[in-house]
C-alpha cells in the first residue's frame, strides 16, 4: 500500500498503519448516488476505502449538479452508478468497484448488503430505507443512516439485528405527501456536510469505534446547531416484529426534472437493455444507449425517457398533458412495449 498518499490520516492515533489497513480491506455498500451518496463514496475512495459497492436506479440530470459533486455535464444521461464508478477511479485508481444499477425494494435489496462490509444508506425515499432496513437486519450488517432537506440534516449508525433500527424511530411512515429535495429545496453545504460526517462514521465502524451507535444526530444549518438524541429498540417496531411491508408497484410521481412533470415505473418483467432496444426499435422507437446502462429516448410530443438496466422507466412528461392521469398512461403506454 501507498502509505506515503494516506500518511496525513495515518498520522491520527484513531487510524495509524492498522487502520489503514482496514480501510483497504473493507468492502463499503453505498446505496443512493445523490448528495449524499456522492460525498460519502468520494470521500472513502480518497481515504483508501479498497472496494465498492455502488447501488442506485436513477441516471444523472442537470439539477443534481449542484451537490452531487461526483458527476459534471459530461455525465448528464449516464447511470449513476456507471458515472460514479469511472469518477472514483479517476480519484484513485487502487479502489475497486461493483456498479449496481438497481432499484431498492424488498426483492433487491440483498444484493445491495449481502457481500457488504458495511452499508451506507444514502436513500432518499423510506420505502427504499425501509427494505434496506430489512436486509441488514436478515444479514447482520452495520448501517449507516443520513439524510438531507432543506437546512436540516440527520445522520445515525445503527446494528439493527441487536438493536434499534430506522423503523424503530420512523415506523409506518409512507413517502406519499412527505416533501422532497425538489419541493423543498435542499442547500447543497448540508449536503456536503452530512455525507462527511456519514463518511467518518462509516470509517469509525470500520475501525471498530461506534460513536453514534443507537444515536441519532441532528444538524440545523440555519443556526449552525447540533443536537444528539440517545435511540432506543421499539417493542413494536415492524422490522423487529418481523411484519410486511406494503409496496404498491404502481406509476409514481416523484419531483419535477427540467421544469417537467417526472414519473417513474419499475417494471415487473424488465428486459434487459439490448432486449429492450430491439423491443422499442420493433415499435419505431429510435433509442440511444447512453454509457451502457441507459436507454434515451423522445416520443412524439416530447415527453422524454430514460430505461435504466435496473428495470426502472423515467419519463419527464410533455407540457401538453396538464394532468397526472394523463401523464401515467402515457408511461403505462410506453411501459407496454418493453414488457
Amino acid at each position: 500500500m501507498d502509505f506515503w498518499r494516506y500518511s496525513r490520516q495515518v498520522a491520527l492515533e484513531s487510524i495509524g498503519f492498522s487502520g489503514q489497513e482496514k480501510l483497504k480491506s473493507a468492502n463499503v455498500s453505498v446505496v443512493g448516488l445523490g448528495g449524499l451518496g456522492s460525498q460519502v463514496a468520494m470521500s472513502l475512495a480518497a481515504m483508501g476505502v479498497g472496494k465498492f459497492i455502488l447501488v442506485d436506479f436513477d441516471v444523472v440530470s442537470e439539477p443534481d449538479l449542484h451537490r452531487q459533486l461526483i458527476f459534471t455535464e459530461e455525465h448528464i444521461g449516464m447511470s449513476k452508478v456507471e458515472a460514479a464508478a469511472l469518477e472514483l477511479k479517476k480519484r484513485n485508481s487502487s479502489v475497486k468497484v461493483e456498479p449496481l444499477c438497481v432499484f431498492v425494494d424488498e426483492k433487491s435489496a440483498e444484493k445491495a448488503v449481502k457481500d457488504a462490509d458495511l452499508v451506507v444508506d444514502c436513500l432518499d425515499t423510506l420505502s427504499s430505507k425501509y427494505a434496506l432496513n430489512r436486509a441488514c437486519i436478515e444479514h447482520k450488517k452495520a448501517l449507516v443512516f443520513g439524510s438531507a432537506l432543506e437546512e436540516y440534516g440527520m445522520v445515525s449508525v445503527f446494528k439493527p439485528w441487536v438493536s434499534a433500527c430506522i423503523e424503530c424511530v420512523y415506523p409506518n411512515l409512507s413517502d406519499e405527501g412527505l416533501p422532497t429535495c425538489a419541493t423543498a429545496g435542499v442547500l447543497p453545504q448540508l449536503v456536503q456536510l452530512v455525507g462527511s460526517i456519514m463518511a467518518a462514521q462509516a470509517v469509525k465502524q470500520i475501525l471498530g469505534q461506534n460513536t453514534l451507535l443507537d444515536t441519532l444526530l441532528f444538524i440545523d444549518l440555519k443556526d449552525a446547531s447540533f443536537e444528539k438524541v440517545s435511540l432506543l429498540r421499539n417493542p413494536n417496531c415492524p422490522a423487529h416484529l418481523g411484519l410486511p411491508l406494503s409496496y404498491k408497484n404502481e406509476v409514481t410521481e416523484m419531483c419535477t426534472r427540467n421544469g417537467r412533470r417526472l414519473l417513474m415505473l419499475k417494471l415487473e418483467n424488465p428486459p434487459k437493455i439490448e432486449e429492450a432496444l430491439t423491443k422499442l426499435s420493433q415499435n419505431s422507437v429510435n433509442a440511444k444507449l447512453v454509457g451502457t446502462q441507459v436507454l434515451s429516448f423522445v416520443d412524439e410530443q416530447g415527453s422524454r425517457f430514460s430505461y435504466t438496466s435496473a428495470g426502472v422507466l423515467l419519463a419527464e412528461i410533455s407540457e401538453v398533458y396538464s394532468t397526472i392521469d394523463e401523464a401515467k398512461l402515457v408511461v403505462e403506454r410506453v411501459s407496454r412495449m418493453l414488457n
